[in-house]
């Protein structure tokens, strides 16, 4: 018997967030780093005839053709042309934010020298993601590919692992798996750092022997077979199962530890304490978006202007379409009405990004204003809710500013994120920053005799010395986030 469900349509409110082209800029806009804004600005002078650089001089030509402009029009701040036919709301910036989740400004210019001030261009190892980014952009793919390329970048983490599947990454751009793969193939064999995006460390480590043409069939077999017995350095196990001499499963051992197992970890920020580098990195250019500087015996914070065009409308194009309005086709209106709105979107998101990064910034060092005296002894737990109450916007928002952004400090050049941590316990009854810890675990494992080195235990107890009371899981999980393998194998037996 066949029963039949009968459907009736039902109404239901839902409120969704629309994602204009407006509130798409804002984001793009909010998570770029320096470099990247400056870039997207001078390509965005390029091919918007609405922009126009106020630290250019207009061309003398240009100038005479301006017969009816206004002059007493104010070409700076041209508030009232634009809003009048701008018929789409203004975006609330800080709390749309908070629904996009899926991977103060104090003017001090007047205190700005520029002979005293360091040069802001110093060069620091760039993001393992700007990195990859830039060989996205120079790579002739189509939109679709392009965009399977930015979700595999966007789910590295720090070591370069892709962290998530391919199923994910293809229900996000809306594609088949076959897609993804012959993209995340591409990218694993043609990027540098060689062997990135990689799923699991003997995958890595096969790729960057075939880029490097090394030809070591012992080497392989061990990397695809006998993995976790060359990590626990269970080399003579490995000579039985492969019935050849321990010589050569040593020499392949060598040729193995020549290979990068987490290749995105030499694009980590030298001024980051907590990650390994061995000076091969690559040098590129960092340029902090703010600094925080002493002026008058206080702290402030300047956002950094250098060399980023200074954006206003078009005297020229805004009097066209002021005066010249009924002279203008229906087909010409619409076009300058739309490079129009592209331009003052575009202005109005640069300056709501630099407004919330010096809100945050402030709020950050407010709290973490013992760091720019002590270094990081002085570091406080902090987290990202902390941060969004202070700075009066949601904790999304302080995710995205402190995105791929850095901060010039008198004690180096950091990334915003590196000033948020968890707390830990000590015999005084004040709490310290996970961040101090780690230090302080990095620094006593670098001084380890390698033939004997130190256990997580003895870590615990020699903290536990200092007054920090830190279990020796919580020790394990520190080195584990610091990259740093267990005692047992970074013994050096061979």
């Amino acid at each position: 018997m066949h029963i039949g469900l009968k459907q009736t349509p039902t109404q239901q409110l839902q409120q969704r967030l629309i994602m204009t082209p407006k509130l798409q800029q804002a984001i793009k806009v909010l998570l770029m780093s320096w470099l990247d804004l400056s870039q997207y600005v001078t390509q965005q002078l390029e091919q918007n005839i609405f922009l126009d650089d106020m630290q250019e001089e207009l061309d003398i030509d240009e100038l005479s053709e301006m017969e009816t402009l206004d002059p007493d029009a104010d070409w700076n701040e041209p508030q009232e042309i634009l809003d009048r036919e701008d018929k789409e709301p203004d975006i609330d910036w800080e709390n749309c934010f908070d629904d996009m989740i899926s991977s103060s400004e104090k003017t001090a210019f007047e205190h700005w020298d520029d002979e005293d001030h360091p040069q802001a261009d110093v060069a620091q190892p760039e993001s393992l993601q700007d990195f990859l980014m830039s060989q996205l952009n120079l790579t002739p793919l189509s939109e679709k590919e392009w965009q399977i390329g930015e979700q595999i970048i966007g789910n590295l983490d720090d070591d370069g692992r892709l962290s998530a599947t391919l199923d994910e990454i293809g229900a996000a751009v809306g594609c088949k798996v076959e897609e993804v793969e012959e993209i995340l193939t591409f990218i694993q064999t043609h990027f540098e750092p060689t062997g990135i995006a990689y799923r699991t460390v003997p995958e890595t480590l096969l790729l960057q022997m075939k880029a490097a043409q090394m030809d070591n069939p012992i080497a392989e077999e061990i990397i695809k077979n006998h993995f976790e017995d060359l990590v626990n350095n269970h080399l003579p196990r490995i000579a039985r199962n492969l019935n050849v001499e321990i010589d050569k499963v040593l020499e392949a051992s060598k040729l193995i530890g020549t290979l990068h197992p987490y290749p995105g970890r030499h694009f980590s920020d030298c001024s980051d304490p907590t990650r390994p580098n061995d000076g091969n990195a690559p040098v590129r250019l960092i340029i902090p978006d703010v600094t925080v500087q002493k002026v008058d015996g206080k702290y402030r914070v300047i956002t950094n202007e250098d060399g980023m065009p200074q954006l206003r409308l078009n005297p020229y194009y805004v009097n066209m379409m002021r005066n010249g309005h009924q002279k203008l086709d229906s087909a010409t209106k619409a076009w300058m009405e739309n490079y129009k709105s592209q331009a003052w979107d575009l202005i109005k998101s640069i300056n709501q990004r630099r407004q919330t990064i010096a809100k945050v910034t402030e709020a950050i060092f407010e709290m973490q204003a013992d760091f720019l005296e002590e270094g990081v002894t002085g570091l406080k737990p902090l987290v990202l809710r902390q941060i969004a109450e202070m700075a009066g916007v949601h904790e999304s928002t302080v995710s995205r500013v402190t995105s791929n952004k850095y901060v010039e400090t008198p004690q180096g050049i950091y990334k915003l994120k590196y000033f948020f941590s968890g707390e830990v316990l000590t015999d005084s009854g004040l709490n310290i920053a996970a961040t101090t810890v780690k230090d302080k675990i990095k620094e006593m494992i670098d001084k380890e005799d390698l033939a004997k080195p130190i256990s997580d235990q003895e870590v615990a107890e020699a903290l536990k010395s200092e007054g920090i009371q830190v279990a020796r899981r919580t020790v394990a999980k520190y080195r584990v986030d610091l990259g740093i393998l267990p005692s047992g194998k970074r013994r050096r037996e061979w």
